[in-house]
């Protein structure tokens, strides 16, 4: 049964908890599910200053804020023109508050689908984030990859998977007195260079060589002592360092504090991945940025690595508070473009 209809025609903008027993004609465990499934659908929001009812199985707010859309009409022409793939067991035609909810993620999944030339390469979930969506996070949301199941989308279909949460932080296949290592920001692209590196023996990226990856775990590679730790580590008598992470002010301030934290060290930024991260992101709107810290550290010696086309893409993530993540350069485009 479809309750939704009741709490949009309520006249009132707050519905409070004796209301709803009376709109529904149900009490707490009867009516706990019902409100689950309107906070699902974004109809209602709990407004977390009422308090509960006391009830921990089924606790229920005192208040809550009801939620109407400018437009709650649900144009089912645009439904219809959804691929296919999206329509296929008929649930969200049977469910189109849902398609309201979920309406501009289903227009970019219709649209991946409509437009992909070839899924058959499995990439990252924040790869596959990022690539149909516009952001790295999305697959990550439970309620939304739950209701993608209830229309039969599941990974197999996505051709995504999901990195270990526990691995060796490096992957260095033969010991050398002199070492050339990149450091990555993040999990997704340290793990799918240590796949080419281990199953492909493919150790070139854009024209650079490397003996090994080193995944920096975000801030921590720049945690007092722990990168001087790693080297003695190494027993390496030379090592230089590549860096590659977000470009974003957070990963660009990691590179800078990493660089003047360890100023004996050759760190230097693996600016041929950037190059490539500003190429692809002309066809992409660029997202925002969460991050609200102002930058501290100088950025001319990091912009001036780049020409004047690129420099003008770096002032514009800077300047409007954008965030180019290191998922732009996926799986699929490292098995193709890595070399021996």
């Amino acid at each position: 049964m479809d309750y939704s209809n009741k709490i949009l025609n309520f006249k009132k903008k707050t519905i409070s908890r004796l209301e709803l027993y009376t709109l529904y004609g149900f009490r707490d465990d009867d009516l706990y599910p019902i409100l689950k499934e309107l906070l699902e659908k974004g109809l209602i929001k709990a407004i977390s200053s009422s308090q509960t009812n006391g009830n921990i199985k089924f606790p229920i707010y005192n208040k809550y804020k009801i939620i109407k859309n400018e437009n709650t009409e649900i144009d089912t022409a645009e439904i219809e023109r959804l691929h296919p793939k999206l329509l296929k067991n008929e649930w969200l035609k049977k469910n189109p508050n849902y398609f309201l909810k979920y309406k501009s993620n289903l227009n970019r999944l219709s649209k991946y689908f409509y437009n992909r030339k070839d899924n058959s390469i499995s990439i990252s979930r924040k790869e596959k984030s990022f690539e149909i969506f516009g952001e790295e996070k999305e697959l990550d949301n439970k309620n939304f990859t739950n209701f993608l199941l209830k229309l039969d989308i599941d990974n197999k279909i996505l051709n995504f998977y999901d990195t270990p949460e526990h691995c060796f932080s490096d992957f260095i296949p033969e010991k050398k007195k002199e070492l050339t290592l990149l450091i990555c920001e993040n999990k997704d692209i340290w793990f799918n260079i240590r796949r080419m590196m281990f199953e492909e023996n493919k150790f070139t990226i854009i024209n650079t060589k490397f003996d090994g990856v080193v995944y920096g775990q975000g801030n921590v590679i720049t945690e007092s002592k722990k990168l001087e730790e790693y080297i003695k580590f190494l027993k390496s008598e030379s090592i230089h360092f590549y860096y590659w992470g977000d470009l974003d002010i957070a990963g660009i301030e990691i590179f800078l504090r990493l660089k003047k934290s360890y100023p004996e060290l050759e760190i230097k930024l693996f600016i041929n991945a950037y190059k490539i991260m500003i190429n692809l992101s002309k066809a992409i709107t660029i997202p925002k940025s969460d991050d609200k810290r102002g930058l501290k550290i100088e950025l001319e010696e990091f912009k001036s690595l780049f020409n004047d086309d690129e420099q003008f893409t770096v002032d514009k993530i800077l300047k409007e508070r954008l965030r180019l993540p290191q998922e732009i350069i996926n799986f699929a485009y490292l098995n193709k473009n890595m070399r021996g």
